[in-house]
C-alpha cells in the first residue's frame, strides 16, 4: 500500500490513530511499507495504523469469515461493529502463524513475541470474539463433540457400576453426577438435532 494511501486512510473520518513525531513509514522495496522511528518515542499508549488491506473484503475471504457470516445469518451477525475488528484480530494472528512467509514478516518483527490469553486481550477483543468464535465450531463438530460426551457418560457410569460398594462408597454419587451429565447432554443432542 502506497504511503499517501495509508496516510488518508490514517486521516479518515473513521479513524483516530495520531502519527509520532519521528515516526514514518519506510519501505525497502516499494510494496511493502512499515513504521520506524527516527527518535525517541516516550512511553504510553500504543498508537497503530492497520491498512485498509486487513479488513478489506479480500481479508475477510482469506480468514473464511465470509462464508461463516453467510450461512449462520443469526442475531449474531447484528453485530457487525465488532465484526471488522474480529477480522483485523484474526488477519493479525495468520499473518503472525505465517511468520517469515507473511508479506507483513518485517513489520512484525519488533512486536511482542509472548502473548498470555487473557492478559493481552483488550475490552474490544472480548466484545467483539464471542458471538464470531462460535462460528468456526460447525454444528456437525458440535454433534460429534455431543455424542462422543454422551458415550463416554455411558462408559464411566457402567464402569463406575462395576466397582464393590463396600470398597468405593461414593458410587451411588458418581453415578448420580453422570445422570445428570447424561440428562443434560441429552436435551442438548436434541436441541442440536432440531436445528439441522
Amino acid at each position: 500500500m502506497p504511503p499517501a494511501a495509508c496516510t488518508r486512510w490514517r486521516s479518515g473520518p473513521h479513524n483516530t490513530a495520531s502519527e509520532a513525531d519521528g515516526v514514518q513509514l519506510y519501505s525497502e522495496d516499494g510494496s511493502d511499507y512499515q513504521l520506524i522511528a527516527q527518535s525517541y518515542i516516550p512511553g504510553g499508549p500504543p498508537s497503530f495504523t492497520f491498512p485498509p488491506t486487513l479488513s478489506s473484503p479480500p481479508a475477510m475471504s482469506s480468514t473464511n469469515l465470509e462464508a461463516a457470516c453467510s450461512r449462520q445469518r443469526t442475531s449474531w451477525c447484528r453485530r457487525q461493529a465488532c465484526l471488522p475488528l474480529f477480522r483485523l484480530m484474526v488477519k493479525i494472528l495468520s499473518e503472525y502463524d505465517a511468520g517469515q512467509d507473511s508479506p507483513f514478516y518485517p513489520g512484525s518483527i519488533p512486536c511482542q513475541k509472548q502473548f498470555y490469553n487473557d492478559v493481552s486481550m483488550t475490552d474490544a477483543c472480548f466484545a467483539c470474539l464471542p458471538p464470531y468464535a462460535g462460528w468456526l465450531y460447525t454444528l456437525n463438530a458440535l454433534k460429534q463433540h455431543v455424542y462422543s460426551i454422551l458415550a463416554d457418560v455411558e462408559q464411566l457410569t457402567m464402569t463406575a457400576q462395576s466397582y464393590d460398594l463396600r470398597t468405593h462408597p461414593r458410587v451411588p454419587v458418581i453415578v448420580a453426577h453422570n445422570s445428570l451429565v447424561r440428562d443434560t447432554f441429552t436435551m442438548t443432542a436434541a436441541l442440536l438435532e432440531q436445528m439441522g
